[in-house]
């Protein structure tokens, strides 16, 4: 019991620590210096700082969720370890305990990692914001919008492709045909979000895009009908 709440304080510390390291962004202006604070930044510096911003909250919340969840697994692990053996003949809370701890020392890694490694668009931001000509900036905010939604989008639909396989795997595999059935329909699921749902950066470049009143092209989208089988489309936005 002392080994738990020892480590629950200490990783109350490592998330106060956590926090400290990330305070909150200042605006572009004022990171650029005097002379370059009544500059307007252009259109595409606007929205890729937005970008930037989004995924680095969303970033710093995932990472702080794992820690949480992590605390709280390994507590209870620890505790669940140390429990009487006259209470638990069978071992059971030794052995459920060393897998909440295992699962909790693995949501803690992945929040450290969350709160430690900056997404491809804060880093891209970092990269334009060092660049001292305007021009320059705008174009590589431009350039990087771009390139930003097109990686996104690649994995959008690696991630719906390989949903659509496993669906179909688990269905033929699986010995019972509702289990198969269920298991394929949860997995269609996941490639129809996919497919569907366009990612913050697609969002961001189209909206970029369309705030300097570009003609967009249509949009490739896909669907899963009730039958299981797949529908194919073009959208466009007017």
């Amino acid at each position: 019991m002392r080994t738990s709440v020892a480590f629950i304080i200490l990783a109350l510390l490592a998330v106060q620590g956590a926090l400290s390291a990330y305070p909150d962004r200042p605006g572009m202006p004022a990171a650029r210096g005097d002379q370059e604070a009544l500059a307007q930044p252009s259109l595409a510096e606007q929205y890729l700082f937005r970008l930037s911003d989004k995924t680095r909250k969303r970033r710093t919340a995932g990472g702080i969720a794992g820690l949480i969840v992590g605390v709280a697994g390994v507590a209870g692990g620890l505790a669940m370890i140390g429990a009487d053996e006259e209470n638990d003949p069978l071992g059971l809370a030794r052995f459920f305990g060393a897998y909440f701890v295992a699962a909790g020392a693995a949501s803690l890694g992945a929040g450290v990692f969350s709160l430690s490694v900056k997404s491809r668009a804060e880093r891209a931001d970092a990269r334009v914001r060092a660049i001292s000509d305007a021009a320059g900036r705008e174009m590589a905010a431009e350039d990087a919008l771009a390139d930003l939604a097109k990686k996104a989008r690649s994995a959008r639909m690696i991630q719906g492709g390989a949903g659509i396989a496993l669906g179909a795997l688990a269905f033929v595999l699986s010995e019972d045909p509702s289990g198969g059935l269920s298991m394929g329909a949860t997995f269609g699921a996941m490639a129809a979000y996919s497919f569907l749902v366009k990612s913050p950066e697609e969002k961001a470049h189209r909206s970029y895009e369309e705030g300097r009143g570009l003609r967009l092209a249509p949009d490739l989208v896909f669907g899963i009908t009730p039958r299981g089988g797949v529908l194919a489309g073009l959208s466009l936005s007017f």
